[in-house]
């Protein structure tokens, strides 16, 4: 394994991380996240990583029978945590009620748009941006009465009273810079909402972080701890005004799959299509049921910061 030695620093807080080891994570002794070391930038190594596997990767077939376990075990792992699950319910009602209160919002990254979608077609002022001109034209080519909604870039030229994004922050290699970019669009007292990152557990786990379903390689620079996010934000001029996070069953679902050798999974991030190389029936449902008791060492989680 090749040292990497250059006195990088957390992209969160800024501290000198210690000398790591090149394509690992390595745990920033300050607040506590996880930092890819990577001689590559996030954008080659991102894109390498989504050309190579999905390049040939057709429209997939689901197994209705798997999708029947998963639903029932998800539905007990709610009801055995449901305090947590309450709270991630609550906070996403309350960002619905932000939509609902806002004039213009803003999606960053906004992939396949389904989020998107779902605000213009219930009438909101609502626009997206995304570095990939493929994501873009794609939008525009499905919903062409929407293709003026959406456009390429890394900031926009307009003001917002919302910004929002979904499992994007953890794929940058310069998460502040990113967060300066946004500010320039959204004005003093606007939300910032930053919904599905991977945030560190701070309970103990046991998974480890080399079959955690978020310790993904080389995709996610970044597994932020609560603290680190909080920090940065708060130096941004931002204020937390709420957040959630939860182990939810289906990182733990296909965590047990990397755990029990079935690697395929990273690739196809879904456990319930249908492929020679996922676990049989018999398995999955085995699965499911260890999947009750796994403590994942990454969660979901949800955040609303308002701009100062």
């Amino acid at each position: 394994m090749k040292s990497e030695q250059d006195g990088r620093k957390c992209p969160l807080c800024n501290t000198v991380l210690a000398h790591g080891i090149l394509y690992e994570y390595i745990e920033c002794s300050n607040c506590g996240s996880y930092v890819y070391i990577s001689d590559k930038t996030a954008e080659d190594d991102n894109r390498f990583f989504y050309d190579s596997v999905y390049s040939c990767v057709g429209q997939p077939r689901y197994s209705t029978i798997k999708r029947k376990f998963f639903n029932l075990y998800a539905k007990k792992d709610e009801k055995n945590n449901r305090e947590e699950y309450s709270k991630l319910a609550y906070i996403r009602a309350e960002i619905e009620w932000i939509f609902k209160k806002g004039e213009k919002s803003m999606e960053v990254g906004f992939g396949e748009g389904r989020h998107l979608l779902k605000l213009l077609e219930s009438g909101y002022d609502a626009h997206g941006i995304d570095i990939s001109d493929k994501v873009v034209s794609t939008f525009g080519q499905k919903y062409p009465q929407y293709k003026n909604r959406v456009r390429v870039g890394t900031c926009f030229d307009e003001k917002v009273d919302i910004i929002y994004c979904s499992a994007l922050l953890e794929h940058l290699d310069d998460p502040q810079e990113f967060v300066d970019n946004l500010s320039t669009s959204l004005i003093t007292g606007g939300f910032l909402i930053i919904n599905a990152i991977p945030v560190v557990s701070e309970l103990k786990s046991n998974i480890g972080i080399c079959e955690d379903i978020c310790f993904w390689k080389p995709c996610h620079r970044i597994i932020p701890s609560h603290r680190g996010i909080e920090q940065m934000f708060s130096d941004k001029g931002y204020l937390l005004t709420n957040y959630a996070s939860v182990d939810v069953f289906n990182y733990r679902l296909l965590s047990l799959h990397i755990k029990n050798g079935y690697d395929d999974i990273v690739r196809i991030r879904h456990s319930c299509i249908k492929n020679s190389k996922l676990p049989s029936i018999h398995k999955y449902f085995s699965l499911c049921r260890e999947a009750l008791n796994v403590q994942s060492r990454a969660l979901l989680g949800v955040y609303i910061f308002r701009k100062q």
